[in-house]
């Protein structure tokens, strides 16, 4: 994917997602492997001033819902279905599930469902849209709105984390930092020096 095409498709999303009422600081989560799409989305709400939130794909209805509800997510990006080495992991349908529990107080009220293997998934109507079938309409530009050193950028979820799942909120400075920190060391790797390994 061009760089220019990658622009247009995170605008068309942008577009999308705003006229579905998401606005600068509300959440969006991506329940996506790693596609395009998820790229897109990543950099969607970064234009929109959006918080992003990335959420395993292997999460069970309740700690989907559980971390739906602790994130506080207005809207969603799934696929239909994946395939690992266990089987058919059913995106959708589990989210589904995950919306219908009491436990995590979900506030979510737009649904992306993003096509991977073409599997008939059950859609709700008014909350329910085919990712397709509806950011192609939208206009491919969109300004990106200005972010503040402290403005909450992404939640991230580790999976490592003792006594139940925790968050990690990055805000746009130390994104920043990060990425010049990341550039910094890969520079330093071409040049010979050693490359750290970082946790965090």
């Amino acid at each position: 994917m061009s760089y220019r095409k990658l622009h247009e498709r995170a605008c068309r999303l942008a577009n999308t997602l705003q006229d579905q009422g998401v606005q600068r600081g509300d959440r969006v989560a991506i329940h996506l492997p790693l596609i395009a799409e998820s790229i897109v989305a990543v950099l969607a709400c970064m234009r929109i001033g959006a918080v992003h939130v990335v959420l395993p794909t292997h999460l069970d209805a309740r700690a989907l819902a559980e971390q739906l509800g602790d994130c506080g997510a207005t809207a969603i990006l799934t696929g239909d279905q994946i395939r690992c080495d266990t089987g058919p992991v059913p995106l959708k349908v589990t989210l589904d599930t995950a919306l219908d529990m009491e436990v995590g107080h979900s506030r979510i009220n737009t649904v992306l469902v993003v096509t991977i293997n073409k599997t008939t998934v059950p859609m709700q109507s008014g909350r329910d849209h085919r990712y397709d079938a509806v950011v192609d309409w939208y206009e491919p530009d969109y300004a990106p709105v200005a972010m503040y050193e402290n403005d909450p950028l992404f939640m991230l979820y580790p999976n490592d984390r003792p006594g139940g799942f925790g968050t990690v909120k990055y805000t746009a400075g130390e994104y920043s930092r990060l990425a010049d920190y990341t550039m910094d060391m890969l520079a330093s790797d071409r040049n010979g020096g050693a490359l750290p390994v970082c946790s965090t």
